[in-house]
């Protein structure tokens, strides 16, 4: 859908796909932030109540009905016949991308379609112990009132092309069709910006988890075999406060891949939640130790060994998981938390000023500060 003169004559080369359900309070802010750069955008309804459908029409986008079966690619897939052009990206009504990275989605869809692109998602939301939590700035134009974001990522830019089709009920993936097609996935740093809070018919949040437990213990029973679904099915757990069960779901990921650092620390991660600290020691060392790359399994093992009064290993631990990744707002303040109890507060007091250095809105390390200052 072009914005000017110059665009109307350019060849059209990317569709927009969405699938989506009662989300008239979401859908005006993320189909006007495509607009700039789409050709089209087709939506897929599966049964609004709302007012979608027209708001939708209304907007200019392509919209068709189809039938909820309880399997997200499916109706994703659904959606992806509809789309008419040789690049598609694929997008959620709770999600937008911003006017500043539309010159360089242009830029990549002016390629030819060869490849997949991988984006990083910025999940806004208020919870702060969330794995991964980056608080906003104040000067953030996308933060719409949340306290931070988490990130995640996910294939959305790649190519139309028949064999390129979503797999799995819940949590939905393109990977293994592109694999398939032997179509290479490359890394964009443009952002997609996730509103799941934001603009919520009442009760829906509570009926996604739901749903997506529902689906998720289908997948389990389906393909019990599967490490990756019973890691999935154990996030939902954690989602909804069930640490018992998703223990569970976490010990069967790790006892079908016992290498895999990603299942350990999800394990000891919610060992930790559910108050047992020296399991949750015992399966992060596991995890750093299968993968010592890992940031976010160094990460957790620090907060576990303050917790134990631990502080030169947590020490020890903050600051490897620091050299990963300086921009985890956490780790300084963690490796300011065991400087401190180790008797260095001068270092502490550095630790913190080079976090408020890169995050001059972190409240808690704004607090830190002047308790150690003082």
């Amino acid at each position: 859908m072009p914005d000017s003169e110059a665009e109307t004559l350019r060849e059209p080369r990317l569709s927009a796909s969405l699938i989506v359900r009662n989300e008239a309070m979401r859908i005006t802010d993320c189909v006007s932030a495509l607009l700039p750069v789409v050709d089209e955008i087709c939506v897929l309804d599966t049964g609004s109540e709302d007012d979608t459908v027209s708001r939708a029409r209304a907007l200019g986008c392509r919209v068709f009905e189809g039938d909820w079966t309880d399997d997200f690619a499916a109706a994703r897939n659904e959606a992806l016949r509809t789309c008419r052009f040789p690049w598609v990206l694929s997008i959620d009504a709770d999600e937008c991308i911003s006017a500043g990275d539309v010159s360089a989605l242009r830029a990549l869809v002016s390629q030819t379609p060869d490849r997949a692109y991988r984006f990083v998602t910025r999940n806004y939301t208020n919870v702060d112990s969330v794995s991964g939590f980056v608080p906003t700035l104040a000067s953030d134009p996308h933060s719409q009132g949340f306290a931070g974001w988490f990130p995640s990522s996910k294939v959305r830019l790649f190519p139309n092309h028949p064999g390129v089709r979503f797999e799995g009920v819940v949590h939905e993936l393109l990977n293994v069709a592109l694999a398939r097609c032997a179509i290479p996935v490359e890394d964009t740093p443009i952002p997609i910006y996730h509103y799941p809070h934001h603009h919520q018919r009442p009760g829906a949040q509570e009926a996604k988890q739901a749903l997506y437990l529902r689906l998720g213990e289908q997948k389990v029973a389906e393909q019990p075999e599967v490490a990756r679904l019973h890691s999935e099915l154990g996030d939902q757990y954690v989602d909804m406060g069930r640490y018992g069960e998703a223990l569970s779901a976490y010990r069967r990921a790790v006892a079908l891949e016992p290498h895999d650092g990603v299942w350990l620390k999800n394990l000891g991660t919610t060992l930790y939640l559910a108050g047992h600290l020296d399991p949750a020691e015992q399966a992060l060392r596991l995890a750093v130790a299968q993968e010592p790359d890992l940031e976010e399994g160094w990460r957790n093992l620090t907060v576990v060994l303050l917790r134990q009064e631990k502080y030169g290993d947590a020490h020890a631990a903050a600051a490897r998981a620091l050299a990963l990744d300086p921009c985890q707002s956490d780790s300084y303040r963690y490796l300011a938390m065991a400087q401190h109890h180790q008797g260095d507060t001068a270092a502490a007091i550095v630790s913190l000023e080079a976090l408020l250095h890169r995050f001059p809105d972190d409240a808690e390390g704004i607090r830190l500060l002047d308790s150690y200052r003082h």
